[in-house]
């Protein structure tokens, strides 16, 4: 996590290769759920490199992580394996047949709205301290994070939703939609969002996707 947060563009193809290894699952037969699994390596690098790029504002770096390309096995479909977006491959709610609910058996997350999700919040917590020590700043960024990830996968698949802890932070949920709707608004095209095209290449494509995923929130029902 502190080496993404002073990485360079000359670093990316390293992460990008050390990403690409750890997301290249191997065993296709087995338990389904021990199976899906294997990417976990994969989930928690996308987010400790996420977490860093946010902290520093590499969103260009953030958007090279999202859009790397690996293998996935269509076994549900009797498909030949084909590539997937590590931004539609990785999050814990693509991660599982069922979004990941089974992730509920984990210590502690039997009654979480998006157990895994919270999981590695608390797993990364220690490793992020020493580049975001305040405990507030720091679930903001995981979920201004998770955010950016549901973002791009709409993007990708307007279909597709990624839902995050976000879904249940309201508070921190209004304040990174904010800050996204102020950038587009204010910088137009010249807004950073714009320029790393996370989600968009025109602000007015950024503010579609956007509007997607709000609309796409009031489906979900949290307490």
């Amino acid at each position: 996590m502190v080496g993404d947060f002073w990485a360079k563009e000359g670093h990316y193809p390293v992460w990008r290769r050390a990403l690409e290894r750890l997301g290249s699952t191997r065993a296709n037969t087995g338990m389904l759920n021990l199976l899906d699994l294997q990417r976990y390596p994969a989930t928690l690098l996308l987010y400790a490199l996420g977490l860093g790029a946010i902290e520093a504002g590499r969103l260009q770096f953030l958007e090279h992580l999202f859009a790397i390309k690996l293998p996935y096995n269509w076994r549900f479909y009797n498909k030949a394996p084909r590539e997937m977006l590590a931004v539609q491959l990785l999050p814990p709610f693509c991660m599982f047949y069922d979004g990941g609910q089974v992730m509920k058996i984990l210590e502690g997350m039997n009654e979480r709205y998006v157990p895994l999700n919270d999981w590695i919040a608390e797993v990364l917590r220690p490793y992020a301290q020493h580049i975001i020590p305040d405990n507030s700043r720091y679930t903001l960024t995981f979920d201004e994070l998770e955010m950016l990830m549901a973002l791009s996968s709409l993007a990708h698949d307007n279909m597709r939703v990624v839902a995050g802890a976000f879904c249940y932070r309201e508070d921190n949920r209004i304040r990174i939609v904010e800050k996204i709707e102020e950038s587009l608004s204010t910088l137009g095209d010249s807004s950073p969002l714009v320029i790393c095209k996370i989600f968009g290449k025109t602000a007015e494509q950024c503010k579609e996707t956007l509007g997607a995923l709000k609309q796409h929130l009031l489906d979900f029902r949290y307490q």
